[in-house]
């Protein structure tokens, strides 16, 4: 019905909508796919498997923010003794502030990219998310895990605060660093792996 010399522009359009309704249905999916009864439980949890699905759950999200998310996962011993949720919580938390730091309106980075990796060193497993979106800056380092501190103008400021919370639960300790190399702020959530619980 649309004519020969429209289809191009119509095309388009309907790419539009076809991206939103992707990430509509993406941040419909993560509290739905948080709250999932398998994922609350704990026990064995591997938390390569849970990147990589969280990842690909926020791949609308950041294909709209034009942000390239880089996977890089040991091929080590990653599972600890825990929930996947309290995992998705943890990382997702970690990747939107980074998404956040981006939109900033006085920082602009061309090339938004976030490296998420694990490593195990044979007695912690642990996740970075390191961006390159210019680092913390307008806050003490030590200040960002407070309950309500945010530089994010919608933000509510309880997101570091559920992730070091959520990491003390697990056993495990979180770290910051206001600026690496990279070219922004870098987390690094350090657990202890499930076989240490049975020594």
């Amino acid at each position: 019905m649309i004519p020969d010399d429209q289809q191009a522009d119509a095309g388009r359009r309907i790419d539009r909508i076809i991206a939103a309704k992707a990430r509509l249905n993406s941040f419909v999916s993560i509290p739905l796919n948080l709250l999932a009864k398998k994922k609350r439980r704990s026990g064995k949890t591997n938390i390569n498997q849970c990147l990589a699905e969280l990842v690909d759950l926020l791949a609308p999200i950041a294909i709209y923010f034009k942000v390239k998310l880089d996977l890089d996962l040991t091929d080590q011993y990653t599972d600890i003794n825990g929930s996947e949720a309290l995992i998705d919580g943890i990382c997702l938390n970690l990747i939107m502030n980074s998404i956040n730091a981006f939109q900033r309106n006085e920082f602009a980075q061309a090339d938004r990219r976030i490296r998420i990796a694990t490593t195990y060193d044979g007695s912690t497993v642990s996740v970075s998310v390191t961006d390159n979106a210019g680092g913390i800056d307008g806050l003490e380092l030590a200040d960002i895990w407070l309950p309500g501190v945010t530089t994010t103008p919608e933000g509510t400021g309880f997101g570091l605060t559920i992730v070091r919370d959520s990491v003390h639960d697990l056993g495990g300790s979180v770290r910051a660093t206001a600026l690496t190399d990279f070219g922004g702020a870098e987390f690094v959530v350090a657990l202890p792996p499930m076989r240490e619980l049975f020594k």
